[in-house]
């Protein structure tokens, strides 16, 4: 067990030993603060704040970050937009273009250019190894890449209108970003004395809710009377 040194302040509240460890947080709880209660999550044994709700390990607490931790965000999605526009022209086609594959839709009678979206949207969502999941919404196809990170950003994007009709302009609305800080080591407190006002719980969990849980694992809320 790792050895750090803490600072006296409003977080720490009595003589009881501290024993700290360096932990690895779960990249995907964003900078979190010292003071954050934290849960081990069963599936990985990194650690998350703790949430009262969760079923995934984080409802029981484990220990307290002693730091900040500015670092650790989570991956981020490509997101791309095909804005659509234009009179459809019947039983004419648009292809949608991901990387190699291709969506190519028949327009119908009565189409607009937002149906015309909606149709792309539902072939590329019918293929179960598309690289993009879409959405639709007033003519504007949205796509956001299945699995989050930069290697999205060089998958190429485009709209071929042919004869149909409908021009497409293809947009970058967020780059792919890799997640950091999923193998940083934060240390945590494993045992002592805290100031329940100084803890810091996911939203809807309190000191309160935790505080026999956290009891049970040498982590003691001690009230600080200010004189």
């Amino acid at each position: 067990m790792t050895e750090f040194e803490h600072v006296e302040d409003k977080l720490i509240a009595g003589g009881f030993p501290i024993a700290s460890k360096a932990c690895i947080v779960s990249a995907g709880e964003g900078a979190l603060s010292r003071g954050t209660v934290l849960g081990k999550l069963t599936a990985t044994g990194k650690l998350a704040v703790c949430d009262k709700s969760a079923s995934d390990g984080s409802q029981t607490p484990y220990g307290i970050l002693a730091e900040d931790a500015e670092s650790v965000i989570a991956a981020v999605s490509a997101v791309k937009t095909v804005t659509l526009s234009g009179t459809p022209v019947d039983t004419k086609v648009a292809t949608l273009v991901i990387g190699a594959k291709s969506y190519a839709y028949t327009v119908q009678t009565s189409d607009t250019a937002a149906l015309v979206a909606a149709g792309i949207a539902a072939l590329v969502n019918a293929d179960g190894t598309a690289e993009f999941a879409a959405a639709a919404a007033n003519g504007v196809l949205t796509l956001t890449a299945v699995t989050s990170g930069i290697d999205a950003n060089d998958i190429s994007i485009s709209f071929t209108a042919g004869d149909s009709g409908v021009s497409g302009v293809v947009a970058v609305v967020t780059a792919g970003v890799n997640s950091d800080g999923i193998d940083s080591l934060f240390p945590v407190y494993l045992s002592g004395e805290f100031n329940p006002d100084a803890l810091i719980f996911a939203s809807g969990t309190t000191a309160e809710d935790m505080e026999t849980a956290m009891r049970n694992v040498s982590l003691f809320q001690k009230e600080v009377i200010n004189l």
